[in-house]
């Protein structure tokens, strides 16, 4: 299993290029033998879209927690 994402710069957005590249990046896994494994938030609808449309399926679910007073990355308090 390989771990596949793709973050497209704003400005490029909505063209296609991210899904385009996870689908090649796919393909070469495949070829490779390995199972291409995609995550994303379940709010990012763009990606979660773009996935479905390549063929990939749903097959969990996790759930993420902040504590809060908790220091995200970067410093900031959540």
């Amino acid at each position: 299993m390989a771990s596949v994402s793709v973050v497209t710069h704003p400005a490029h957005r909505g063209r296609g290029a991210g899904t385009a590249v996870v689908s090649a990046l796919a393909q070469w896994l495949l070829a490779e033998g390995l199972v291409p494994h995609y995550q994303t938030l379940h709010s990012n609808v763009p990606a979660v879209a773009a996935a479905r449309h390549l063929g990939f399926v749903q097959t969990a679910r996790t759930l993420s927690v902040r504590l809060r007073g908790v220091p995200m990355e970067g410093g900031r308090d959540a």
